[in-house]
């Protein structure tokens, strides 16, 4: 699967949501996927992730309430808007 800039996308491990900002491929053919959450911490925004390209899937709708996105409250599993 070949992710594309602005595709909306999820990690299969922590359920990161977001929209692919950057993309780098390596020499030996693996590449690495920024990925950029909408959701806002203390009212500023979350800093882009990386994440392998094999670890991320198309993402359908809008998923809220990630582990990794609510720093500081209980964990809570994604949801959809």
């Amino acid at each position: 699967m070949r992710i594309k800039m602005g595709d909306r996308v999820k990690d299969r491990d922590s359920l990161y949501v977001g929209t692919v900002v950057a993309r780098t491929d390596y020499l030996r053919g693996e590449s690495r996927i920024a990925v950029k959450s909408r959701v806002l911490h203390d009212g500023s925004p979350i800093d882009w992730v990386w994440f392998d390209e094999d670890a991320l899937e198309p993402s359908t709708g809008i998923e809220v309430d990630d582990p990794i996105i609510n720093m500081g409250s209980e964990p809570k599993e994604a949801r959809r808007l």
